[in-house]
């Protein structure tokens, strides 16, 4: 194997921060002015010929009608029958075996007290996007009692856009409906969110608290890592944590399995090849923020922080951050350097500004060429304002892989798979290959909201682009 690049100097704790977060989780085509900043270990004389070599396959603006509030719920089995099953290595699925045996029979209680009702919508020319979402209906009369949304929106200088509605114990993203392919290049414009951080220096803002209602209960049963399941079946039971502390969104994210839709949030920690998102925690979690004008690190929980920060993370097919849930470690390009997960154990590489938006909006894009994968975000950030941050790594950088990188088989020799025994207090097994040689892993992208018993808010999205190469 080749000598790995080394990590940066531990600057700060990681076993806090790991003990908090495993209960949570304009492109080149039109760039506006500003700075560019250009990407790691790219020849910059090369940007130009990239945007020439990709041409536009399908675009979603919003300007139809919806279908998503006129089709029906529809109750989801779970199960190897289901729909929405996925063949899930770490058995994360809603009523997975991790799940049995860490909860035994109470967990087995838990789940059935409820149904979980899905719907699965598709739009877009020749039907390219789908709408998945989650809720819950917990007097299983076959409506949901808290109602996760897509619906058109009409935005301040009168073009149209999609706006997402989420409450903490439902899940709503917009996926691409086909397999990525091989090459490609995809975008989304973000015109507003609110899901969570601080506006005015204050988590407290709109009647909410991080970007939650601040009445009820709002826990994440009956799915977690660690504790103990007994106690009613409940969203009120306090075997379970408050999740107020810790609220996010997924900008743009490629995974590794067909069909993504929410689900509980240890499911998706295994599944992401890489990621832009948001992870607005309120305390805890010793984390870092690159200021990309000093090239300097601050404290996310700092004085300097305003708690939006974008995570742009590579996923490490080789390491584990948490094992027992099968949960990768990050690889983080930055303007502040490389860092990999170990300390600070997340890097973001900015931070948004929300409260410019719908006037001023963000773009995130991410690429699959011939050697690896590109991440880039546009907009006016903090500190150095109009930029465009874009990083690329290869399939295999200096010993690290992104994780299931493959999409086909021949693209995959085996060398980096591993097995991993997870045990519970009322049983074990085994996941004999994490990543086997003869696997493929074709890409899908998501955008939204995953988690169903995490994160709750609003986003408009607009200006779905698919490229294809020429």
């Amino acid at each position: 194997m080749v000598d790995k690049e080394q990590p940066q100097k531990n600057l700060l704790n990681k076993r806090e921060f790991l003990a908090s977060a495993a209960g949570a989780g304009t492109g080149l085509f039109g760039l506006s002015e500003g700075t560019i900043v250009k990407a790691k270990r790219e020849n910059p004389a090369n940007e130009g010929k990239k945007a020439r070599n990709w041409q536009l396959k399908y675009h979603e603006n919003f300007g139809k009608p919806l279908p998503v509030d006129s089709a029906p719920w529809v109750r989801d089995p779970l199960g190897k029958e289901s729909p929405w099953y996925v063949d899930d290595p770490a058995k994360l699925n809603d009523d997975g075996k991790w799940f049995e045996i860490h909860g035994g029979e109470d967990f087995d209680r838990h789940i059935e007290s409820f149904d979980i009702l899905r719907k699965r919508v598709p739009f877009g020319e020749d039907g390219w996007l789908t709408a998945e979402l989650a809720a819950r209906d917990y007097d299983e009369n076959g409506t949901p009692e808290n109602t996760p949304s897509l619906q058109n929106t009409t935005l301040p200088h009168g073009g149209r856009a999609g706006n997402l509605q989420v409450p903490h114990d439902g899940g709503l993203i917009i996926r691409s409906t086909e397999a990525l392919p091989r090459h490609y290049r995809v975008e989304c414009t973000l015109r507003s969110i609110s899901f969570g951080g601080m506006r005015n220096g204050s988590f407290e803002y709109d009647g909410r608290f991080n970007g939650y209602e601040k009445g009820g209960c709002k826990t994440n049963w009956p799915w977690k890592q660690r504790g103990s399941f007994s106690g009613p079946a409940s969203m009120c039971n306090s075997n379970f944590r408050d999740v107020r502390f810790a609220n996010g969104y997924y900008f743009l994210t490629i995974v590794d399995h067909p069909n993504p839709a929410p689900h509980n949030n240890l499911f998706i920690h295994s599944h992401r090849k890489v990621n832009m998102d948001a992870y607005n925690v309120t305390r805890g979690g010793y984390m870092s923020i690159c200021n990309p004008a000093t090239k300097e690190l601050y404290n996310y929980n700092g004085p300097k922080s305003t708690h939006n920060a974008i995570n742009e993370i590579f996923m490490d097919g080789s390491r584990f951050n948490n094992r027992p849930i099968a949960y990768n470690e990050f690889l983080m390009e930055t303007e502040c350097g490389t860092y990999f997960g170990e300390n600070p154990p997340i890097v973001s590489a900015a931070e948004i500004k929300p409260e410019l938006m719908p006037e001023q909006s963000y773009r995130f894009a991410i690429e699959r060429g011939p050697t690896g994968y590109t991440m880039e975000m546009s907009g006016n950030f903090r500190f150095i304002g109009q930029a465009t941050l874009r990083y690329h790594r290869d399939f295999i950088q200096n010993g690290y892989p992104i994780w299931h990188y493959n999409n086909t088989p021949e693209e995959y020799d085996g060398q980096f798979d591993q097995s991993i025994t997870i045990e519970g207090e009322h049983g074990s097994f085994t996941i004999d290959h994490t990543w086997p040689s003869d696997s493929a892993y074709p890409d899908h992208f998501i955008i939204g909201e995953p988690h169903m018993n995490y994160y709750e808010g609003e986003a408009t999205v607009d200006d779905i682009r698919l490229y294809v190469p020429k």
